[in-house]
């Protein structure tokens, strides 16, 4: 979609857009739009001031938002060393996460550096994230050998298909057509077509969907601070899977010329380092003369780094919920069933869940696209009786590990 720089031909081109992912149905939810180019100079603190330009972007904005379609937008190319720009064009700077949750992309060098011309380097809390713009190459059918074209920005201004090689050139030294927003589009266009039940925002409608999918974009799985304060997508490739793909520079033999060395290997999975463990405790209400009044049990749900044991752990440092489970007559306990919602685990939002079937379970996460596979206790297996904890005056503790999930 082409417009002009008139609010008219906005208003415009919103309506078609959204028109046009109404027409896709089925492919609505795997829409994703950019906006490779920005209008107008204005701080985001003028926009009040500005009904004109408010009237011609914020309803189409709207419009899209509804349907659950995210925008990334360029953060603009016009910064330089000595005068970092913060994001002053529409519609960028209409970003606001309650209403507007536009997501604004700046250009990173490869070495992990914000490029130098990127706009919003400087404080500016409208820059949502970065992704490779400098001397990106691109395919270019009017060079010479069809090789394509090497280029730098933060989106891309116009199609290189349009250009010669000397436009091209000429173009990327003065106007330097941009590259990070589309590639940006093109990660969460390939989150959107996996299957849906894997998907956290899976559910989700409107706006809410789009805030859920910029949540897991800038997360620690999608996202990488390479350099301090340069927040850049990533798709999780390691150094290893380049090289055995011979990407980035990394040599990959040809199949008309095979190495002689050994197929390298795939790398290593990433070292696990968090644990949910889930632990069965049964306490003992006593009277002043130590007679019980009271048995009840209730599964403890704790946060604690891989390989760290939480039995025994204060109850107030995880969380809780009674049940009528109880060990077997040769004292083995029972598996967690149902859904359990842990709110900050690890700075997340989870649910473990647990069919009632005689297994572990899995735990669910928002920003994991997979759930998170749990695993038996050796105690639950190797100790058929209960440890006793530390008690207080008037409640005794018994507790056995049940469940762990690693990640």
């Amino acid at each position: 979609m082409k417009a002009l720089h008139n609010e008219e031909d906005w208003k415009d081109a919103y309506q078609k857009i959204a028109d046009e992912i109404k027409k896709a149905r089925e492919d609505k939810d795997r829409s994703v739009v950019v906006l490779t180019s920005g209008f107008g100079l204005q701080p985001p603190e003028q926009l009040k001031d500005d009904p004109i330009g408010w009237e011609a972007h914020a309803p189409g904005l709207d419009m899209i938002f509804a349907l659950g379609v995210p925008i990334i937008c360029a953060a603009g190319n016009g910064a330089t060393a000595q005068n970092p720009l913060d994001i002053n064009h529409r519609p960028a700077n209409f970003l606001d996460d309650k209403v507007h949750p536009l997501i604004n992309v700046g250009a990173v060098e490869y070495d992990g550096h914000a490029w130098a011309r990127s706009q919003g380097r400087k404080d500016n809390k409208i820059l949502t994230i970065y992704a490779p713009g400098v001397n990106v190459w691109v395919q270019s059918l009017r060079s010479f050998d069809n090789s394509g074209a090497q280029v730098s920005g933060t989106s891309y201004g116009e199609s290189i298909l349009s250009l010669t090689l000397r436009e091209v050139f000429v173009r990327w030294i003065t106007t330097k057509i941009r590259t990070a927003a589309p590639q940006v589009a093109g990660l969460i266009a390939t989150y959107l077509s996996y299957d849906k039940s894997k998907q956290p925002w899976d559910g989700l409608t409107g706006i809410e969907r789009v805030v859920a999918i910029k949540k897991y974009l800038t997360s620690d799985i999608s996202s990488w601070e390479r350099q301090t304060g340069v927040n850049a997508i990533w798709n999780g490739a390691t150094e290893e899977a380049h090289k055995s793909a011979g990407a980035n520079g990394y040599s990959n033999p040809s199949p008309q010329q095979p190495s002689p060395q050994p197929s390298p290997q795939p790398a290593p999975a990433p070292q696990k380092k968090k644990a949910l463990s889930i632990i069965l405790q049964k306490s003992r209400e006593l009277n002043k003369n130590s007679y019980q009044v009271e048995e009840w049990y209730e599964w403890n749900y704790y946060a604690t780094d891989r390989g760290v044991s939480k039995l025994c752990e204060v109850p107030k440092w995880g969380w809780s919920e009674k049940t009528n489970a109880r060990p077997s007559a040769d004292g083995t306990p029972p598996w967690p069933a149902g859904t359990f919602h842990m709110e900050g685990l690890f700075k997340m939002n989870c649910d473990y869940k647990n069919d009632g079937k005689g297994n572990p379970g899995a735990l669910w996460c928002e920003n994991m696209l997979e759930p998170i596979a749990c695993q038996a206790d050796p105690m639950r297996e190797r100790d058929k009786v209960m440890k006793k904890c530390d008690a207080n005056v008037s409640v005794m503790r018994d507790q056995h590990a049940v469940v762990f999930c690693e990640w």
